[in-house]
C-alpha cells in the first residue's frame, strides 16, 4: 500500500473577510475518483474588507496560520493551493470564437485552442485583467449544444466561452499576500463557483439554477445554464451587516446581536407576532419581540435580494432558470430567508441541501467550508482542465463526488 508522502497533494485556501479556511487533500488511489481530504485549517482575518485585500501582511499572517493547521491536522505539507477571490471586482463576459477546419478534417484539439484563443480577444476595462476562459458549448457548422466536438467532421467550429476578470489592483494585492506568506500560488477561482462546485448536484445544473452565496461583508451569486456556469455578480452587503443592523436596532453589543441571528432569528410571514425572545448572555436574561428581529433583518435581506435581482435583471436571465435558487453561506441559516428571496426574485428557493464534509480523521466540517473544498478540488489538475476544457470528465465524476466528499446527516 503507497504511503501518504508517494500521493500528491491539493490545497485550497479561502482568503474571506472573516474567516481564512484551508482545506488539504490528497490524490485518489484510483484514476477518476476525487481527492481525498486529509485535513483542514482555519484563522481569524484581518486585512480583507468586502471581499477585497487591504491589509498585504496581515492577510499573509492570516493566510499561514490557517494553512500551518491543516498542515499539522493532515500530517502534510503543500508549497502551493488554490486560492479564492472575491468582491465586486470579479467579472464574468460572454464570448465566442471561431476557427475553420480544413476541408474533409476532423475536429483535432488544435482546433478547439484556435477557437478558444479567439474567444480570448475581447475589450476589457483597462484595470481588469483576464484570470480564466471557461469553453461552453460548441457548434459546428450550425449543429448548436455539442459539448465535445472533437472528431467531428465540418469546416466551421464555434465555441461560446465565459471570461473570468478581476481588478488589476485586487489580484496585485492578493498575490503580494500569498507570496508574503510564502505559498505558491497555483490558480485562483472565483469564491462562489469554488463553492458551487463543491455543493451543487449534476440535476441543478442541468436544469439552470441561481446559486447565492450570502458570505460575511459580500453576497454572491453565479448562473448555471445546461451544466455550465454563465455569470457572475457580487454586491457588497452581507450576514455581518445584518448583525450590525442587529446591535444598533436592539441597542445591544455585536456578540450578543450575533447569537440573535445565529440561534433565534426568523423572517417572513410564519413569525408569530406575539413571540418573545429570551437570550441568556452573560448572566443575563434579555427579552426580545420576534416581530423587532423580523423586521431588522427581513428589511436587510430584502435590499440585499433586490440588489440581486437587478443584478439579474442586467444579465436577461432573471426568469428563466427553472431550478430556481440555490441559498448558501452563513446568512442563508436565517429562517425564512428562502420564502424573502422567493417573494423579492419571484423564483422557487430552497437552502443548499444539508451536507458535510468528512475528513480523513474523522473531522465534520459544515457548510461554510465548500469553497475551500471547491478551490481544493481545483487545484486537482485533471479537475481544473476538464472544467476548462468540457464536462466530459467531470459528467462522469459529479455525482460520485457527493459521495466521495460529502457525508450526508442523519
Amino acid at each position: 500500500m503507497a504511503s501518504e508522502q508517494e500521493f500528491e497533494h491539493y490545497c485550497g485556501i479561502d482568503v474571506g473577510t472573516e474567516n481564512i479556511r484551508c482545506v488539504i487533500g490528497r490524490a485518489p488511489e484510483k484514476p477518476g475518483e476525487l481527492p481525498r481530504i486529509l485535513g483542514c485549517g482555519s484563522a481569524k482575518s484581518f486585512g480583507v474588507r468586502r471581499g477585497s485585500v487591504v491589509d498585504t501582511v496581515a492577510v499573509a499572517q492570516s493566510i499561514d496560520a490557517a494553512l500551518a493547521d491543516a498542515e499539522k491536522v493532515s500530517g502534510v505539507s503543500v508549497d502551493g493551493a488554490t486560492f479564492s477571490m472575491n468582491g465586486q471586482h470579479v467579472k464574468t463576459y460572454s464570448s465566442k470564437g471561431v476557427a475553420a477546419i480544413a476541408e474533409g478534417e476532423q475536429v483535432s484539439h488544435a482546433d478547439l485552442d484556435k477557437a478558444m484563443a479567439a474567444a480570448s480577444i475581447v475589450q476589457l476595462p483597462n484595470n481588469q485583467r483576464v484570470t480564466e476562459i471557461i469553453a461552453g458549448g460548441y457548434s459546428v457548422d450550425g449543429q448548436e449544444n455539442v459539448q465535445d466536438p472533437t472528431g467531428m467532421v465540418g469546416s466551421r467550429l464555434e465555441v461560446e466561452a465565459v471570461i473570468i476578470s478581476s481588478s488589476e489592483i485586487h489580484l496585485k494585492n492578493l498575490e503580494k499576500a500569498i507570496v508574503t506568506a510564502n505559498v505558491n500560488c497555483n490558480g485562483l477561482q472565483p469564491a462562489v463557483r469554488a463553492a458551487a462546485e463543491a455543493t451543487l448536484t449534476r440535476q441543478q445544473r442541468e436544469r439552470g439554477v441561481i446559486f447565492v452565496d450570502i458570505g460575511a461583508q459580500t453576497t454572491s451569486l453565479a448562473v448555471y445554464e445546461e451544466m455550465e456556469m454563465k455569470k457572475i455578480a457580487v454586491v457588497p452587503m452581507g450576514s455581518s451587516n445584518i448583525t450590525n443592523d442587529l446591535a444598533i436596532g436592539l441597542r445591544v453589543e455585536v456578540d450578543l446581536a450575533e447569537k440573535v441571528k445565529l440561534e433565534y432569528a426568523e423572517v417572513g410571514s410564519r413569525v408569530e407576532a406575539t413571540k418573545v425572545i429570551e437570550v441568556d448572555w452573560e448572566d443575563e436574561i434579555y427579552k426580545f419581540k420576534a416581530r423587532d428581529v423580523d423586521l431588522i433583518i427581513g428589511s436587510r435581506l430584502e435590499e440585499i435580494f433586490e440588489r440581486l435581482a437587478k443584478e439579474l435583471k442586467k444579465m436577461g436571465q432573471h426568469s428563466r432558470l427553472p431550478g430556481g435558487i440555490i441559498l448558501s453561506g452563513g446568512g442563508s441559516a436565517i429562517k425564512g430567508t428562502e420564502e424573502v428571496a422567493r417573494d423579492i426574485l419571484k423564483l422557487p428557493s430552497k437552502r443548499a441541501a444539508v451536507s458535510s464534509y468528512e475528513t480523513s480523521t474523522g473531522d465534520v466540517l459544515g457548510t461554510e467550508w465548500s469553497t475551500a473544498v471547491g478551490l481544493m478540488l481545483f487545484d486537482d489538475k485533471s479537475f481544473n482542465d476538464a472544467n476548462r476544457g468540457g464536462r466530459k470528465l467531470i459528467d462522469q465524476i459529479f455525482d460520485r463526488s457527493k459521495r466521495l466528499v460529502f457525508k450526508q446527516k442523519m
